[in-house]
């Protein structure tokens, strides 16, 4: 599974004298990052591109060949950590982009009301609200 909660579960079964954790940027790596820090893991995210580029020598490209991969570069200490973003931070993100969106949105709207009016003889003047 993957939920932070199931791996946490897993490494403390399998690995409970974990030194580090490490796992690759994507779009659950806040998450992934924040959930098993909290849990105390010594998580850690790196880029994905860096960790592509150095598991790519591997004569097999699997995930399992990445998955084995991964501790070896963690290990040699070949990664640059990425750094994370607190949940307010995201959640601050997520309601500027959501606000930009639906302004965005409403002003298409309104232009498009104004534009099809235009083409029947009303002239609907712009205005701001």
């Amino acid at each position: 599974m993957s939920h932070p909660q199931a791996v946490a579960q897993a490494i403390r079964k399998h690995a409970p004298d974990a030194v580090l954790v490490v796992f690759e940027t994507g779009q659950l790596a806040t998450w992934f990052h924040l959930d098993l820090r909290a849990d105390g893991l010594p998580a850690v995210c790196i880029d994905a591109r860096h960790a592509k580029a150095a598991l790519d020598t591997a004569p097999n490209k699997t995930d399992a060949n990445d998955a084995d991969g991964l501790p070896l570069l963690a290990e040699a200490g070949f990664f640059p950590e990425v750094p994370v973003k607190s949940w307010e931070a995201m959640r601050l993100r997520a309601l500027i982009g959501g606000r930009a969106q639906l302004f965005g949105i409403s002003t298409e709207l309104s232009n498009q009301i104004r534009g099809v009016t235009k083409t029947f003889g009303f002239v609907v003047p712009k205005g701001g609200g």
